[in-house]
């Protein structure tokens, strides 16, 4: 399906010559071992902390807080002020997501790729956008634990990164190289606790192509549905819950392409998650 000169691509990874039975088997072991990312609940604590008291931490205190320079002991002063219902609530704020990274570079020779794994820098979405007249808090530098080696040095997943860089060069025929920083991402959810793997809401990455999701697994939910919308940010172009082994490909920076991924509850019992890779990608063209 396209817009406009924007391609939007649903590919599975039988279009890159992979099972996807071989590719789910292989694939699932490597979420339950991830790291848990802190800065969703550090965020929600911070604006839990700005609503339910009269004088909030500093803004700056705030800030080091959300980038772990500070545990959370140095706001205690101020949340040993919040009444015991409100305390209780805070102290359910727990991380939900887990997510370890790492960062390629990608040069392409004739009809081939030549990869090179890269260290993954302070992670800040400079050009990313959202749909709310906030301060968007991606905006800020985090640091994102790398993957281990050998969940990224083997056959498979380089030919999962091949296939995709490759669909990107079928658009961009002079493109020379890509860096590219793939996410592995777990979200949790609970009978007490919606979650999401968007908690900005509608958005922008601010990068040339993104693979918003290539979903691994779904363990148990409901929701997690795809959704890229026009610029006004309110019309459906393209709608779709991704099932494991498929995944979607589209422009994004400086594009009229708007996108994000509905919450997840639980479908049956008390918890469940969804796995999936996430491909953010800077071209270089001759």
């Amino acid at each position: 399906m396209t817009y406009k000169t924007n391609p939007i691509q649903l590919f599975s990874v039988r279009d890159f010559g992979l099972s996807i039975q071989h590719f789910l088997t292989q694939t699932k072991p490597l979420f339950e071992a991830l790291p848990f990312d802190c800065y969703d609940s550090r965020k929600e604590q911070i604006q839990f902390l700005q609503t339910n008291l009269a004088e909030p931490p500093p803004r700056d205190l705030l800030f080091r807080y959300y980038l772990g320079e500070i545990e959370i002991h140095s706001l205690a002063t101020c949340i040993e002020t919040l009444s015991p219902d409100k305390l209780n609530e805070f102290k359910k704020i727990q991380a939900y997501r887990k997510r370890a990274v790492s960062r390629f570079i990608l040069d392409k020779e004739n009809m081939s790729w030549r990869c090179k794994r890269i260290p993954t820098s302070a992670f800040s979405q400079d050009f990313g956008k959202i749909d709310k007249d906030v301060f968007d808090i991606r905006l800020l530098p985090r640091q994102f634990t790398e993957i281990e080696e050998a969940m990224v040095d083997n056959e498979l997943f380089k030919t999962l990164l091949f296939g995709v860089a490759s669909n990107v060069a079928q658009l961009h025929p002079s493109l020379k190289r890509l860096d590219i920083t793939v996410h592995h991402v777990r979200v949790m959810t609970s009978s007490e606790r919606i979650t999401s793997n968007a908690p900005e809401g509608i958005h922008q990455d601010g990068f040339d192509y993104i693979v918003s999701a290539l979903v691994v697994e779904r363990e148990n939910v409901l929701g997690g549905e795809s959704q890229i919308f026009k610029e006004d940010k309110k019309t459906k172009i393209f709608t779709t819950t991704l099932q494991p082994g498929f995944g979607i490909l589209q422009p994004d920076k400086g594009t009229d392409l708007w996108h994000t991924v509905t919450p997840i509850t639980v479908q049956s019992g008390t918890s469940g998650y969804r796995s999936s890779i996430g491909f953010d990608i800077a071209l270089e063209i001759s």
